[in-house]
């Protein structure tokens, strides 16, 4: 029997009485596929605790989530290196789903002009953009503990996400994350990370 790899991890294992193929799909929708061949003369208990052990590794880690990591910080600083005006703002995701764009009060009309930054710290007191008043505490606060990232609508363009694969987690102790963007209105201006907390 020849088993198709694509797409598909594959193991093979061989031991005394165990099935031809086992197929499951281990964590994260990876697919792991293993193949098992019946061997009568193989009784090395020790070679067969080797391979078994060698197995639920390889399975353990198919299991185990994939992140690059995370930070926490309690402040974001935007850096506008492009050819345009531009407004910074946090976005966050609220335990219901509901995507929150927010930015501090004092900044809400301000716009970040080419050359120009500007600083926010996540403690302040907010105003919703989108997602309604529910984004908000009791007191106009983002919720603390949840992951945020920043956001940059470029003006007579489009929005630039900053969010990337390490999560960026609201925390009072937390420290400065630096964003940037670049380029033109339509052209080379994603938003990147120039320093983590």
């Amino acid at each position: 029997m020849k088993p198709s790899t694509h797409g598909a991890a594959l193991i093979a294992f061989a031991s005394v009485g165990a099935p031809d193929l086992t197929e499951s799909t281990v964590g994260a929708g990876t697919h792991v596929r293993l193949v098992c061949e019946r061997n009568e003369k193989d009784l090395d208990m020790t070679a067969f605790a080797r391979r078994t052990t060698l197995l639920l590794a390889v399975l353990g880690a198919a299991a185990a989530p994939i992140h690059a990591g995370e930070v926490d910080a309690s402040v974001m600083r935007y850096d506008n290196a492009g050819a345009y005006t531009a407004q910074f703002y946090i976005k966050y995701k609220l335990e219901d789903g509901t995507t929150c764009k927010v930015k501090p009060d004092s900044t809400v009309s301000k716009v970040v002009k080419p050359g120009g930054w500007t600083k926010y710290d996540l403690s302040d007191k907010m105003t919703v953009k989108d997602g309604g008043r529910a984004c908000l505490d009791d007191a106009f606060n983002i919720p603390l503990g949840g992951q945020v990232w920043g956001f940059v609508d470029i003006s007579e363009g489009e929005g630039k996400t900053c969010k990337k694969d390490k999560r960026v987690m609201y925390r009072t102790t937390g420290g400065l994350i630096k964003y940037k963007t670049k380029g033109t209105t339509l052209n080379n201006n994603r938003c990147q990370v120039t320093s983590w907390p």
